[in-house]
């Protein structure tokens, strides 16, 4: 397998075989300027990288130990700024920023020729109008959003003029169209379909439409729903479904700083459609079809958010995994591991699921992750910190599908990170290797190093600790289901003292109302006491009061001792040794004569089924006993 990097440097080609982890790349390239200046096609044949010299893209051929193809010029002068591969990796389109004294800035290029087959402008570049050309899987259709519809071509851009000409294809009439994405066809799916989201209009809700590529009349299937500012539609791996997320800028309800986001679930042939996810309750973080089977993920709601698996048939909910600080799904090539990760402006608290087992294979905390992606086999996993998000610390992080750190690479300042696609039967999927689940992270001070965390600042009281505190962790959690922990001030307590003993020294709190009413009238009382003394002092006759004894100092970790009478003598005078130290000793020696009995256990199972951190769990028996002993217990 390989994968590319780029940063100020250049752009390096890896080579990574596991167990073997690369440190330097085996092919480099010049720099480019941004991440758009590398991308990949979709099956790995051919890597497009921006041509600094010229603003044009150089297309590489992989399987020539990436041999320089052809160079794409701009249309306008350049450079071009974003790219990318036609779904077989047949054509190249290429932007450039438009200009109102030019002609076109958007080109259809043949990928291995560099010839021009057709342009057009493209006035705005936006989240709704990138891609401009859609293909279907196997390229037999094109779709091109204009003004007022969407413009149908054979997949076949060589013919798409002359087509044109004769009347193929087509155009599908839509006033106030707003985005559209085409269906992939599948083998015995039937045809492929278009759709598209029409904006509201004059007090009308928007609507979302699906056609028959072939069949253009009329709509197939209908939703309409309000609130759709932004519109994002992603079909299933078949054709069959589509799912249809809106989103507001601004949420009316006022329960979200970041606006209101819905989840429509719809089918080509009408039969089902179905909200699956409202504003009301929380916002959609991500959403991800399975690449092979007919369901999605959904995490959804308010933090700790929640993360299920919908079918695809009706979108009907069917696994529960649980709450989570998440907002990053990642299915492997092979829809049986799933990643679930807090990134972004989260902790970075990450999960990886066998998801046909519904099982936490484990969990680990990827700090400052920007960017993550699954190896093509399925079976490792990439995650790196690039800039301009993060400015320091930039790394390239290899995992296991069970959340092993296995190699990291650091750079000065990295852009882009990713692994190279590869053709589908290149791997076969493979169940999780029993006894390779990892529910817990590795503790500092064993065998395994421990992992680097991100700076903090001194003590508990700052800004920050208390943020982490109040969203909690999740990483380790074998249950996946993610749990809000709590924050409270820390106490700063004498040596050996518990929070508990302090509290029975110092007595209950004083700062409510009523204790403070209770406070005032025992010092009255004491003063009034204190009033009738002098006046029997001042009485002929009166013995003089014996002077008040001073108070004995009480340690705050000190037991109630008992209480030694005046003139009274006592075999022990003085105070015994508290017993909590002895407590906590007893406590720890516990601790370490369980971690020998589940020793002696790993020691009863064959040697072959033993993982490495089993292993090195057997290794450190002897300094395990040596602990046992210079506590003064015996093992």
């Amino acid at each position: 397998m390989e994968f590319v990097s780029v940063d100020k440097s250049g752009v390096g080609v890896y080579v990574y075989s596991p167990g073997e982890p690369p440190s330097e790349p085996v092919y480099k390239f010049p720099p480019v300027r941004t991440a758009e200046g590398c991308v990949w096609s979709s099956d790995g044949m051919l890597l497009g990288l921006e041509d600094v010299e010229t603003g044009g893209i150089a297309v590489h051929v992989a399987s020539e130990e990436y041999a320089r193809l052809v160079v794409v010029q701009p249309l306008i002068g350049g450079p071009i700024r974003n790219f990318y591969f036609s779904p077989l990796g047949t054509y190249i389109v290429t932007f450039e920023r438009h200009a109102k004294d030019k002609s076109s800035n958007v080109g259809v290029w043949e990928a291995k020729t560099g010839t021009l087959l057709s342009s057009f402008v493209l006035k705005q570049l936006t989240v709704m109008s990138w891609p401009p050309v859609k293909w279907t899987s196997l390229e037999t259709h094109c779709c091109r959003m204009v003004q007022d519809g969407v413009q149908v071509m054979p997949g076949n851009m060589q013919r798409a003029g002359a087509d044109e000409e004769a009347g193929a294809g087509g155009k599908l009439q839509a006033a106030g169209i707003m985005a559209f994405e085409v269906a992939p066809k599948g083998a015995g799916t039937g045809p492929p379909h278009v759709a598209i989201c029409i904006a509201e209009s004059r007090g009308a809700p928007a609507k979302c439409q699906i056609f028959r590529l072939d069949s253009l009349e009329k709509p197939t299937a209908t939703k309409t729903f309000f609130k759709a500012q932004t519109v994002r539609m992603q079909w299933n791996n078949t054709g069959t479904a589509v799912l249809v997320q809106t989103t507001m800028e601004v949420d009316d309800t006022g329960k979200s700083y970041y606006g209101g986001s819905h989840l429509y679930f719809l089918r080509p042939d009408g039969e089902e459609s179905a909200l699956v996810a409202a504003a009301d309750d929380g916002p959609i973080h991500d959403v991800q079809w399975s690449p092979i089977q007919d369901e999605f993920c959904l995490l959804h709601g308010n933090m700790p958010t929640r993360m299920t698996v919908h079918d695809g048939r009706k979108g009907q909910q069917k696994v529960d995994f649980g709450t989570g600080h998440r907002n990053t799904i990642r299915w492997n090539n092979f829809g049986r591991f799933l990643m679930l990760g807090g990134h972004g402006n989260l902790i970075g608290d990450t999960d990886f699921w066998d998801k046909p087992g519904k099982k936490l294979l484990g969990s680990v905390r990827m700090d400052t992750c920007v960017m993550c992606s699954w190896a093509p086999d399925g079976r490792h996993f990439l995650g790196a910190t690039t800039s301009p998000r993060m400015r320091v610390d930039n790394k390239i992080e290899m995992y296991d599908y069970c959340g092993r750190m296995l190699q990291t690479l650091r750079f000065e300042e990295l852009l882009l990170a990713c692994w190279r696609p590869m053709r589908r039967g290149a791997f076969e999927d493979r169940p999780p290797t029993p006894g390779r689940e990892r529910p817990v992270e590795p503790k500092a001070g064993g065998a395994s190093a421990p992992v680097k965390q991100a700076y903090r600042a001194r003590g508990s009281g700052g800004l920050a600790e208390t943020l982490r505190r109040e969203l909690g962790s999740t990483a380790g959690d074998s249950t996946g289901v993610a749990t809000k922990t709590g924050f409270a001030p820390p106490q700063r307590l004498p040596p050996g003292a518990s929070a508990a003993d302090l509290k029975a020294v110092t007595g209950p709190s004083t700062n409510s109302r009523n204790a403070r009413k209770k406070k005032a009238k025992e010092k009255a009382a004491l003063s009034a006491a204190a009033g009738d003394q002098e006046k029997d002092e001042d009485e002929p006759g009166t013995p003089p009061a014996a002077p008040p004894a001073a108070p004995v100092p009480v340690e705050p970790n000190a037991k109630s001792a008992p209480s030694v009478q005046p003139g009274c003598e006592s075999a022990e005078t003085s105070v015994a040794a508290p017993p909590g130290d002895n407590a906590e000793v007893e406590k720890k020696v516990r601790a370490l004569r369980k971690k020998l009995r589940d020793i002696e256990k790993l020691k009863e199972k064959p040697a072959q089924s033993l993982d490495v951190l089993q292993r090195e769990k057997i290794a450190g028996e002897l300094a395990i006993i040596k602990q046992i002993q210079e506590l003064g217990f015996q093992p």
